[in-house]
C-alpha cells in the first residue's frame, strides 16, 4: 500500500524531481487559448463595432471619452481624448468666427453613427485586427483598431480613425 505522499507524485511526475517547486506564472497555459475562447471572433467583432462607433460619437462631441475608457488601453484612450478635445476647440473657434471657415460642427449629425462594414482578421492566438467604415451624417470614416486578450478581458491596444 503506496503511502498519500507516493500517491501524489505518482499523480504528479512533475514534482518528483523537485517537490518543493511550485508552477511559475510564466508557465504557458495547458490549454491553448482557442480552447479557453471558443466564441472569440464574434465577441472581438461585436467590441470592435461598438469601439469604432463610440470613437466617432467621441470625436463629434455627443457621447464623453470616459465611456470608452473600459475598452481602451492607456495610450489609445489618451489618443482620442486629446483629439476629441482638439475638434471642440477648432469647433469653438469656427463658432466665433476666429478660425477661417467659420461652419459650427453640426453636433446631430454625430448622433446618428453607423457602422457600415466591418472585416476583422485573426493576427495571433490573442489578437485581433479590424478595419471598419463608420457612417455619420456628413461623412463615412474609416476606423482601424487591434483588439488583445489582457489579464482575462479584450482590450483595443491601437486605434486609428480616418
Amino acid at each position: 500500500m503506496a503511502t498519500l505522499t507516493q500517491q501524489r507524485l505518482q499523480q504528479h511526475p512533475a514534482r518528483a524531481a523537485a517537490p518543493w517547486a511550485l508552477p511559475s506564472c510564466t508557465d504557458p497555459p495547458e490549454q491553448p487559448p482557442e480552447a479557453l475562447l471558443p466564441d472569440a471572433e464574434q465577441r472581438v467583432g461585436g467590441i470592435a463595432r461598438a469601439v469604432a462607433q463610440g470613437a466617432v460619437e467621441v470625436l463629434g462631441g455627443s457621447r464623453p471619452a470616459s465611456q470608452m475608457s473600459r475598452w481602451l488601453d492607456p495610450a489609445s484612450y489618451e489618443k482620442l481624448h486629446l483629439r476629441a478635445c482638439l475638434m471642440q476647440k477648432v469647433a469653438a473657434s469656427e463658432a466665433t468666427g476666429s478660425c477661417p471657415g467659420g461652419a459650427l460642427l453640426d453636433r446631430r449629425a454625430y448622433r446618428c453613427v453607423t457602422v457600415r462594414s466591418a472585416r476583422l482578421c485573426r493576427v495571433s492566438e490573442t489578437a485581433f485586427e479590424a478595419a471598419l467604415v463608420v457612417l455619420d451624417r456628413r461623412r463615412a470614416r474609416a476606423v482601424a483598431l487591434r483588439v488583445e486578450h489582457r489579464r482575462g478581458d479584450w482590450k483595443v491596444t491601437a486605434l486609428e480613425i480616418g
